[in-house]
């Protein structure tokens, strides 16, 4: 996964924890009773936040579906192992050493029939 990547993934991850942490706070305390570091705190009001709430949940659930589309298809196109399938492989008998089967079964040294 290229660095970008990588950094796009973890920015998306903390933004969506972030996000659902605010969304369980808007959601289950009381106006009056939210923490001093939550905004929209207001004296004298009842009741919950639940659109606050409802569109922090959905911002959430939308930063972890595209970190995980993002590494999903980053892992997809570099293979299980990380290493490149894009990268041109050779083929049998192209010129380079080893092509044939007899060289990647360990015997590169024994004469081929002609």
């Amino acid at each position: 996964m290229s660095t970008a990547k990588r950094v796009a993934v973890v920015v998306l991850v903390i933004v969506g924890i972030v996000a659902a942490v605010y969304a369980f706070e808007y959601l289950t305390v009381g106006i009056h009773a939210l923490p001093a570091w939550v905004p929209g705190k207001h004296k004298g009001k009842r009741g919950h936040y639940h659109k606050y709430g409802a569109i922090l949940a959905v911002v959430a659930l939308a930063c972890f579906a595209s970190a995980g589309y993002i590494a999903y298809r980053a892992r997809g196109k570099n293979g299980a192992s990380g290493t490149d399938s894009s990268a041109p492989t050779s083929a049998p008998g192209a010129g380079t050493s080893g092509g044939d089967a007899t060289s990647l079964l360990g015997g590169g040294d024994v004469p081929q029939a002609e």
